[in-house]
C-alpha cells in the first residue's frame, strides 16, 4: 500500500481549498455582474413606487403557488419511488422544501439533500432515492426544452432579440441556444441508459472499485446497485400518465406564481401579459437560472425578468426591476420559510452528511 506523505495532504487540501475559492469567485463574479445589470440605468424612486403600489394579496399567491408547486412535485417523486405508496406525503414534501431551502443557499446542493433527508425518514437506500432524483431532472429538463422550443417556434425574432440583450448570452441564436441545453441532457439520458440498463454500467463501477480497499469497494458497488434499483420504468398507461399529469401541475404553479406577480403590478392591463405570457416569462427565467446557477437564483432570474418584459412586452423598465425583485423575493421567502421550518424539525445535522443516518443501506 502507498503511503500518503503530510505533504501530499498538504497539497490536496491547498488545491481543495484554491478550488473552492474560485468556485466563490465565479459566482460572486456572476452574481454581481448581473445585478449590476438589471439596476442599470434605472430611476430608483420609480422602482419603490412601482413595488409599493403592487398589490399585497396577489404578492402573497406568488408565494403560495410557489408552495403548491413543490407540493405537486413531492406527489410526483413519489410515482417515481418503487412503493412509493408507503411513504407519507409530508415526508415527501419536507424532504423536497429543505431541498429547495438548500439550493437557495448553495446551487444544486439540494438534489443531494433531498434524497438523504427521505433516506433519514424511511430507512432506505440514498442510492435508489438518488436516482429518482436524476430522473426528475431529466424529466424537468425535457419540459424545458418542450417550453423553450415552444417559444422559439411562437417568437423567434423575438427571443433572438432578448438573446442580444443579455450579457451572458449575446451572440447567441435561438437555435444555438437551444442546441446547447439539448446536448448535455442528450449525453446524461444516453449516460444513464448505458450505465443503468446495460452490463456495461456494472463492468465499468467494479472494474473502478478493484483497486480500492474492499471496504470503500463494496460500499462503491453496492450504492451503485441501489441506484440501479431505483430506476424503475414507469408502468402502464395510468402510471405516465400520472406523471405527465403531475409535470403539468408543477409547471403550471411556477407559471401561476408569475402570473399572480403580472396581476400584482397590474401587467394584464398596462401591458395586455395573460397567462401564456407568464410561461413565457417562465420559461425564460429558468433557463437562465440553468445556465448560469447563483445562490437562490439572485441576479440571474432579475436580469432574464427585466430583459423579458422591458423588450418583449415594452413593459416599462422600472416596473420589470419592481417586479423581478418583488416576485422573486415573495417565491424566496415562502420557500426559505417552508423549508427552514422543515429542516429546523429534521435537526441541526440537516447539512452533513453523517455517515451513521446518510450512509447507502
Amino acid at each position: 500500500m502507498v503511503e500518503t506523505r503530510p505533504d501530499d495532504r498538504s497539497s490536496e487540501t491547498t488545491s481543495s481549498a484554491v478550488g473552492r475559492l474560485l468556485r466563490i469567485a465565479l459566482v460572486t463574479l456572476l452574481l454581481v455582474g448581473s445585478l449590476w445589470f438589471v439596476l442599470r440605468d434605472v430611476d430608483f424612486g420609480r422602482v419603490w413606487e412601482a413595488a409599493t403600489e403592487a398589490s399585497l394579496p396577489f404578492i402573497l399567491l406568488v408565494g403560495l403557488f410557489v408552495l403548491l408547486a413543490h407540493l405537486a412535485r413531492a406527489v410526483r417523486w413519489r410515482l417515481l419511488i418503487p412503493e412509493g405508496e408507503k411513504i407519507s406525503l409530508r415526508d415527501l414534501f419536507s424532504a423536497t422544501v429543505v431541498g429547495y431551502f438548500a439550493s437557495n443557499v448553495i446551487p444544486r446542493s439540494g438534489e443531494l439533500l433531498r434524497p438523504w433527508v427521505l433516506a433519514r425518514r424511511t430507512d432506505r437506500p440514498v442510492g435508489g432515492l438518488l436516482a429518482t432524483v436524476v430522473f426528475e431532472r431529466l424529466l424537468d429538463s425535457v419540459t424545458l426544452l418542450a417550453i423553450l422550443g415552444g417559444i422559439l417556434l411562437l417568437a423567434e425574432e423575438e427571443l433572438a432579440a432578448l438573446l442580444g440583450e443579455i450579457d451572458q448570452l449575446a451572440g447567441m441564436t435561438p437555435t444555438d441556444l437551444l442546441i446547447r441545453l439539448s446536448i448535455p441532457i442528450a449525453l446524461l439520458v444516453i449516460l444513464l441508459v448505458l450505465m443503468v440498463f446495460t452490463p456495461f454500467g456494472s463492468r465499468i463501477v467494479r472494474t473502478m472499485a478493484r483497486p480500492l480497499p474492499q471496504r470503500y469497494g463494496t460500499k462503491i458497488i453496492t450504492f451503485f446497485d441501489r441506484f440501479r434499483e431505483g430506476i424503475r420504468p414507469i408502468e402502464g398507461l395510468s402510471g405516465s400518465a400520472g406523471l405527465l399529469f403531475w409535470t403539468i401541475v408543477i409547471w403550471s404553479g411556477y407559471a401561476l406564481s408569475l402570473h399572480a406577480g403580472v396581476l400584482a403590478f397590474g401587467l394584464e392591463e398596462s401591458a395586455g401579459l395573460g397567462f401564456g405570457d407568464s410561461v413565457v416569462i417562465l420559461g425564460l427565467t429558468t433557463i437562465g437560472v440553468a445556465i448560469a446557477p447563483t445562490p437562490g437564483g439572485f441576479g440571474i432570474f432579475h436580469t432574464f425578468a427585466r430583459v423579458t418584459l422591458a423588450l418583449l412586452y415594452g413593459v416599462p423598465v422600472e416596473t420589470a426591476v419592481a417586479f423581478a425583485f418583488t416576485v422573486h423575493f415573495a417565491q424566496f421567502a415562502a420557500t426559505m420559510i417552508a423549508g427552514g421550518y422543515y429542516a429546523v424539525r429534521e435537526g441541526a445535522n440537516v447539512f452533513r452528511f453523517s455517515s451513521e443516518n446518510g450512509r447507502d443501506r
